[in-house]
């Protein structure tokens, strides 16, 4: 029977079940929590008030009889230390029943227990350890310069055939495994378990991990510390983003079920064009996209395909909330900036008045959207009871503010404002919304920098990252004596020795009646590429070309094994074309096909689509560091500009996230007759709620960030997560007759179904509050390392996911989510 709550509701609500909790305690004994307490206290140069520390690390295990009863002199090492202010840290195998936990430099891995409940066990199943590549040394930590090689972000996705878990790190590396060997190692290992102690039991399998851990198939660096990831599975590409202010697209050659003779190749003879010598995939590909001299640090990205379903462009968020697409194949286009949202009611808590700032990025295609036909089960309600966002305040298109929906979503932890935010009108000119790479001339504001020991994170260039950021002197305590033995963490402390910083925040300005800039607005069609305005292609023009990438008999050919380290490193190299290379380099003239004695391990290439050069890449360590620390470069071409804008607006919709707030919303389509369509605003959206007092002020900072995105096509569902410890489960929802409002046309919403953990979960589950670590969604597995059953089995039923929510205090809620066949009601065990 629906509760009185759930009535209030014009759709059919969404149902949620038990929220299953593991503690720290029930995981790692007695002492856990205050282990846990001193390890954040020492974090902030505090002594230890709990457990008493030990002087030297136990030298073995000798003194742990059971996973349950660790004695003091242990805790510490028993339990994993946690880095900060980085992106998601935890994942779910599709595949398997596998879950994955980044701490620090490692990855510890987990075969979760007892379905529902997904119990993760004392000890890893697992762990992943890898050293820095050689030129990571160089390149150093940015974040975190005493711990380089921490994990910034962990993901688990699809490459061609086979599922892989890829982290990038503080130094800039790239790692990525196979989830296969890891589940067939974790699968040998059981086979030890039996009669045997505890002790022995561990003591064997590190043996065998130490003989057979799996080794990672690909290890890269992209110079600075790295942030965004994205797989694309079609495509078989990974792309990463970083602190450069650019994304690198790693596109490894591809192996064909042709003989030799018959091989890729992608010499002058075979390929008309750069181009066409890229998409061949002879050889591995390093694909670096330049965004342009308004962008910021990325924290994430995003891949959109062409109408055919492979990878097309790279959609990306920096930290100013500017939205970037760019092209990874063609050459000497320039990137499409998107700026943020100009709306009064998307205002930073941190950097008051300053707006939001940006942290999350999706494309989603048409596809994602459920159909329904109802204003309700677009939008949670009818479109009479929420507010319009005016044109001249949410930019080139009116928007509806869900506002209400959330303020009255059932048992809802996050406190709203209790007064809306005004919506003020800014003149008679609508704000500029997308801009070309090239486009400069805003207005900045400048705010001093908190260091990276006061709390800011995406590295020390950045703002001061911290939320409350106005009250830092609330924030401290100067005596230790104002801190209890049973207490959280009360105090912080400044480093008089850091150095000011300072962060540029473009103020929202300038004039535009859409999408298209006006000087572009009458370009309907793709127009020839003037070389004139771009730097000088390399080799020939591209070739237009909508083939498919080759069939693959194995996705990938072993070839991404860290290059610099390779045993084939030529010191013939040209070192004038590292050091200038922007010199115009030759293109391939080796024939892969009349060479089958030339691996393609040794005719790496670099390719920069914004001027259409083409490299080899530099495998000297010096020479390598060298090319990633030059300097940046952009475009300024604008042919195909509209054309290309138009394409994407006809079959996306872009999920943008802010500090606290999410924005959807299309772009213009070139020629654009009628009413535009409605876009949608969801303000204050995951927020703390109420000042979190002195005790968790220092826990939560630099928090308020909405940097966490999983899509669940096959559910119509998105989850975003921020870790000041709550997700929002979103369904893309589509009319399947649109409606002509007086401002636009009502066709593409997002419809509030739920905030986890919900308001009585955390009252019972979460009395003591931490940021959230990670968040990882995941299909529900049969118990075992390997999931039980095929994937004909499990497609054969509907699919149920896992979500887990894992915090900084090591506590593990879980939920359970599947959607009604015929409902399609959103279910929550």
């Amino acid at each position: 029977m629906d509760s009185p709550e759930e009535k209030r509701r014009l759709f059919r609500p969404a149902t949620v079940g038990t929220c299953h909790a593991q503690t720290a305690t029930e995981r790692f004994g007695d002492d856990a929590r205050r282990a846990i307490i001193d390890r954040e206290r020492t974090a902030l140069g505090l002594h230890p008030a709990g457990v008493e520390w030990p002087i030297n690390w136990p030298a073995s295990d000798s003194d742990e009889d059971d996973d349950h009863h660790v004695p003091a002199t242990s805790i510490y090492k028993l339990v994993p230390t946690m880095q900060t202010y980085r992106n998601n840290l935890t994942a779910l195998s599709q595949k398997y029943n596998l879950y994955f936990a980044a701490y620090r430099g490692r990855v510890f891995v987990y075969v979760p227990r007892s379905v529902p409940k997904q119990t993760i066990p004392t000890h890893p199943d697992l762990q992943l350890v890898t050293s820095p590549s050689r030129v990571a040394y160089l390149i150093g930590g940015y974040l975190d310069p005493s711990s380089p090689h921490s994990i910034n972000h962990m993901i688990v996705g699809s490459l061609g055939q086979e599922e892989i878990v890829a982290t990038c790190y503080d130094d800039g590396d790239v790692i990525a495994f196979y989830t296969k060997d890891i589940a067939e190692c974790i699968h040998a290992k059981s086979e030890l378990s039996g009669p045997a102690s505890p002790k022995l039991r561990r003591t064997s399998a590190c043996s065998l991990n130490a003989g057979n851990a799996p080794k990672p198939f690909f290890h890269e660096n992209v110079g600075i510390s790295a942030w965004g990831l994205a797989v694309h599975q079609k495509s078989r590409l990974i792309a990463v983003s970083s602190n450069r202010f650019e994304v690198t697209v790693f596109a490894p050659a591809l192996a064909t079920n042709e003989s030799r003779s018959a091989r890729n190749c992608d010499c002058d003879a075979c390929c008309d064009g750069v181009e066409s010598h890229v998409r061949r995939r002879a050889r591995n590909w390093r694909i670096v996209v330049s965004l342009g001299p308004l962008s910021d640090n990325i924290p994430n990205i995003s891949f959109v395909d062409d109408k055919y379903g492979n990878a097309d462009k790279i959609s990306a968020i920096d930290i100013k909330g500017a939205m970037w697409l760019a092209d990874i194949w063609k050459p000497s286009q320039a990137a499409i900036r998107v700026m943020p949202s100009t709306s009064p009611l998307l205002k930073s808590e941190e950097f008051w008045p300053a707006s939001s700032r940006g942290w999350g990025i999706l494309a989603l295609p048409n596809s994602s959207f459920m159909v329904v036909h109802s204003e309700e089960e677009l939008l949670g309600s009818a479109l009479k009871d929420l507010e319009m966002v005016p044109k001249l305040q949410a930019g080139p298109h009116p928007m509806v503010n869900l506002g209400k929906t959330i303020r009255e979503l059932p048992d809802n932890p996050c406190t709203q404002p209790p007064v809306r935010a005004p919506l003020v009108r800014l003149g008679n000119q609508e704000p500029a919304d997308v801009e070309l790479a090239a486009d400069i001339g805003d207005e900045e504001f400048v705010f001093d920098h908190m260091s990276d020991d006061d709390g800011s994170d995406f590295g020390e260039s950045e703002p001061g990252e911290g939320a409350e950021a106005d009250d830092d002197q609330d924030m401290e305590t100067n005596s230790e004596d104002e801190l209890e033995a049973d207490e959280d963490l009360e105090a912080e402390e400044d480093d008089e020795d850091d150095v000011d910083m300072f962060y540029n925040i473009i103020n929202a300005g300038g004039t535009a009646q859409s999408d298209i800039p006006p000087t572009l607005a009458s370009q309907a069609e793709e127009a020839p590429q003037d070389t004139q305005n771009v730097v000088e292609q390399a080799i020939g023009h591209p070739a237009t070309s909508n083939a498919q990438y080759p069939e693959a008999s194995v996705a990938l050919q072993e070839l991404f094994t860290d290059l610099f380290t390779s045993p084939f490193q030529s010191e013939s190299e040209s070192q004038d074309l590292i050091n200038d290379y922007t010199a115009s380099p030759t293109s391939p003239t080796r024939c892969l096909k009349l060479q089958p004695d030339s691996p393609p391990t040794l005719l790496d290439m670099v390719y920069m689509p914004h001027s259409g050069q083409v490299l080899e890449a530099p495998r000297h360590t010096l020479h390598l560091a060298r090319f990633l620390k030059r300097a940046t470069e952009y475009n300024e071409n604008t042919a195909g500009y509209v054309a290309g804008l138009g394409r994407f607006a006809e079959r996306y919709h872009m999920l943008r996230m802010y500090e606290k707030d999410i924005e959807m919303r299309t772009l213009d389509k070139p020629r654009q007759r009628g009413l535009p369509e409605l876009g949608i605003l969801c303000p204050y959206a995951l927020t703390m709620g109420l000042t979190p007092g002195r005790a968790m002020r220092p826990h939560f900072r630099a928090t308020s960030r909405l940097n966490m995105v999983v899509h669940i096509p096959e559910l119509f569902l998105v989850i975003v997560g921020s870790p000041i410890g709550r997700v929002l489960l979103l369904t893309p929802t589509r009319l399947a007759s649109p409606i002509e409002k007086l401002p636009g046309v009502l066709h593409h919403g997002l419809r509030i179904e739920w905030v986890l953990p919900r308001q009585s979960d955390e009252d019972v589950f979460r009395l003591i509050k931490r940021p959230l670590h990670g968040m990882a969604v995941g299909p529900v597995q049969a118990a075992g390392v390997l999931g039980g059953g095929d994937e004909a089995q499990r497609a054969a039923v509907p699919r149920r996911y896992r979500l887990m929510l894992h915090y900084r205090n090591h506590d593990i809620l879980t939920y359970e989510i599947s959607r009604e066949e015929q409902t399609g009601k959103l279910c929550i065990f």
